[in-house]
């Protein structure tokens, strides 16, 4: 009975705790969906987001952005960057100040807001004019060096993720 309790009423019971705006974005990822721009590439800052935004939201395509973690690395072999320079990219987010961590790579931004259930609100930014070079050389060059570049001892061979940005 409790469970049921807990499951049925989330809102009350754990609306002021600090990581509450998270577990709502998890819990009612397909509502977060259903108010997105469709058949758009969405990007966000975590894998675990891209993944189930991806699981829920069959109208787009989700792909990690300025991440240097090792989780979503797949997304290295799934999206070239530098074919988006100058284009505008849509960015999800759950904080409103998480665009600090990326409006340096764009010349200017909107923010539409996405409103959910108590009263929380999440942010799509159409960020505008991607700075490629600015990107590559704060995040991609940081991506190689930590994940695709072997130790000095080994043999070197051609790296897919190198040979597409040319690092």
């Amino acid at each position: 009975m409790t469970l049921i309790i807990v499951l049925t009423r989330t809102d009350t019971l754990f609306a002021g705790h600090k990581k509450y705006r998270e577990a709502l974005f998890y819990i009612e990822t397909e509502s977060v969906g259903a108010k997105l721009p469709k058949n758009e590439i969405i990007y966000s800052l975590s894998y675990s987001k891209n993944s189930v935004l991806s699981y829920h939201c069959a109208d787009n395509e989700f792909h990690v952005f300025a991440s240097t973690s090792r989780y979503g690395r797949e997304d290295d072999k799934k999206i070239d960057f530098s074919t988006k320079a100058n284009e505008t990219m849509w960015i999800l987010i759950t904080e409103f100040d998480d665009q600090e961590k990326f409006e340096s790579y764009f010349e200017s931004k909107k923010i539409h807001t996405i409103s959910m259930s108590d009263q929380i609100d999440y942010y799509l930014v159409e960020a505008r004019r991607f700075k490629f070079e600015e990107y590559k050389s704060n995040v991609l060059e940081k991506i190689s060096s930590r994940f695709y570049s072997p130790p000095a001892w080994l043999p070197a061979s051609s790296c897919e993720f190198n040979d597409k940005y040319r690092l």
